[in-house]
C-alpha cells in the first residue's frame, strides 16, 4: 500500500519592519507599502534552510519527497518565504521531484 501526501504549513521568516523595530529604527517613513515588508536576509536563509531540512527529514523516514504546490499569500514576505523554500527543497531533490507548482492569489508560477 503507497503513502499518502502530507500538507506542510509554515511561517514567512524574519521580516525587516519587526528587525528594525527590536533595533530601536523605524523603516516605515522609507517604505511605499510600510503593510508589507520583505524578508531580511536572515529570513531568506531561514526560509531556505526550512526546505532543506523538511526535504532530509522526508528522505529520513522515508515518506514521499514529491512536492506538487507551494501556496502562499500574495505579501512579499511570504511569496519570498515560498521561493527561498522551494530553492533549499530543490537543492536536496532529484529531478523528478523539481516539479513544483507555486500559488497565490494572484497567479500559478510553474517552478521546474
Amino acid at each position: 500500500m503507497g503513502k499518502g501526501g502530507a500538507i506542510i504549513v509554515i511561517r514567512h521568516g524574519e521580516r525587516l519592519d519587526y528587525r528594525c523595530r527590536n533595533a530601536g529604527t523605524n523603516w516605515i517613513p522609507t517604505s511605499s507599502e510600510p503593510w508589507n515588508p520583505p524578508l531580511t536576509r536572515v529570513g531568506l536563509d531561514q526560509a531556505n534552510a526550512l526546505g532543506r531540512t523538511i526535504h532530509g527529514h522526508l528522505e529520513r523516514h522515508n515518506l514521499p519527497r514529491r512536492v506538487s504546490r507551494v501556496y502562499s499569500s500574495p505579501l512579499l514576505r511570504c511569496v519570498q518565504t515560498a521561493a527561498a523554500f522551494i530553492k533549499g527543497y530543490k537543492n536536496h531533490s532529484n529531478s523528478e521531484e523539481n516539479d513544483m507548482t507555486m500559488c497565490n492569489d494572484d497567479d500559478t508560477i510553474k517552478v521546474k
